[in-house]
């Protein structure tokens, strides 16, 4: 319990600090009639649910090992996190507006906060970034990268890969790194790449790591 109580305090709170990389210059590619295509495609399209073992390693060490359940449907996304034995810890949906309601919340999942962080996480890594401007560039390293600027100011970086998204990295108002996203081992499923593993790390006093393998994936 006191793992879990540390995991719900400290999972989605991010604090950025100055030697955290900061949002990298780009430089813009020729074929930039092509970008609806790369960027939307990186993540997958229509209505999905995934089955994933989450383990996650806060900078202090302390860690545990959940069940998360991921459904995409239309402008809808829910979430489900269980223990490893099945019990239900958490329920809860984003509707299309950004609302996040909660079904299920139990000690200690139903700590302020909780709820709209995981909801914000989860849709990072699978419904493709709302934004006032998208551009598709390359970076020094000639990788291609979607950059998607919120309203906010706040940027997503897309590194692109052949079967999908590579990297997804996070800057607050500031241009910080706030999170860094690596996907690993794509498979294919439905005609769609769905990535086998998937690591987020939080960069800040309070960072943490989230490891998740997939399970199942299923087009509904």
């Amino acid at each position: 319990m006191r793992i879990a109580c540390l995991f719900v305090c400290c999972l989605f709170v991010s604090c950025s600090v100055a030697q955290v990389p900061s949002v990298p210059q780009l430089q813009r590619v020729s074929f930039v009639d092509t970008k609806e295509a790369i960027c939307e495609y990186a993540f997958v399209q229509g209505n999905w649910q995934f089955v994933h073992s989450v383990s996650f390693v806060m900078d202090s060490g302390y860690g545990a090992t959940l069940v998360g359940v991921t459904v995409l449907q239309g402008k809808k996304l829910k979430t489900v996190l269980m223990g490893v034995e099945g019990f239900v810890l958490f329920e809860a949906e984003q509707e299309g507006s950004g609302r996040v309601i909660v079904r299920r919340a139990m000690p200690p999942f139903d700590k302020t906060g909780f709820a709209r962080g995981l909801m914000r996480d989860v849709q990072t890594l699978f419904v493709e970034p709302e934004y006032a401007e998208r551009t598709l560039a390359e970076n020094t390293e000639g990788e291609l990268i979607c950059r998607y600027t919120a309203d906010n100011n706040q940027v997503t970086d897309v590194v692109m890969a052949q079967q999908g998204w590579n990297r997804i990295n996070l800057y607050d108002t500031q241009g910080m790194l706030q999170q860094s996203i690596t996907a690993l081992n794509y498979k294919e499923v439905t005609g769609e790449n769905i990535p086998e593993r998937i690591q987020l790390t939080t960069s800040g006093t309070q960072g943490y790591t989230l490891k998740l393998q997939l399970l199942s994936a299923e087009k509904l």
